[in-house]
């Protein structure tokens, strides 16, 4: 992601975040438009249905979280320049935010083809979680292990020069 100054770094960031969540929150909106009054699982296979769901979530939020964005972000921590180290920052942070879109949108499948409300409650922790791993200023700073001279410059918007 090209940027000429960190305020617009963090600004491009933060409307990219702003359109998976809507996307997100669409897709548990159309969900619940889009399904019919009878519904297409029923019975016993509504708890298997969950159980598939929660698990595939489960293990795409646990694999990227847990292992691909930390080391994503060591590798990114040896770049010595402070403008690499954001322009590289974005996408493993990007990725991680369409992974718990891509959760929610499990959890909005299940919605719609069982019309139980047991699939909304893990939608919106996912959410939850969005909004957790949002990205800020002081996240970055955090995860990079930024030196005190960037530390500033990321703050406080001083240029990057």
């Amino acid at each position: 992601m090209k940027f000429l100054s960190i305020r617009e770094y963090f600004y491009r960031l933060s409307n990219r975040a702003t359109v998976l969540v809507t996307f997100a929150v669409a897709g548990i909106g159309a969900a619940e438009f889009l399904r019919d009054l009878q519904p297409i699982v029923e019975g016993d296979a509504v708890m298997f249905v969950f159980g598939v769901i929660t698990a595939l979530a489960l293990a795409e939020l646990t694999l990227v979280n847990a292992w691909y964005v930390p080391q994503q972000i060591r590798v990114i921590r040896r770049e010595f320049s402070l403008g690499l180290k954001l322009e590289r920052y974005a996408q493993p942070v990007f990725f991680r935010l369409v992974i718990c879109v891509s959760a929610v949108m499990w959890y909005a499948v299940g919605y719609y083809l069982t019309g139980h409300l047991v699939f909304i409650l893990p939608a919106t922790a996912v959410l939850l979680l969005f909004f957790f791993l949002w990205p800020t200023r002081t996240r970055a700073c955090r995860e990079l292990e930024l030196k005190p001279d960037q530390r500033q410059m990321v703050l406080h918007d001083l240029d990057l020069r």
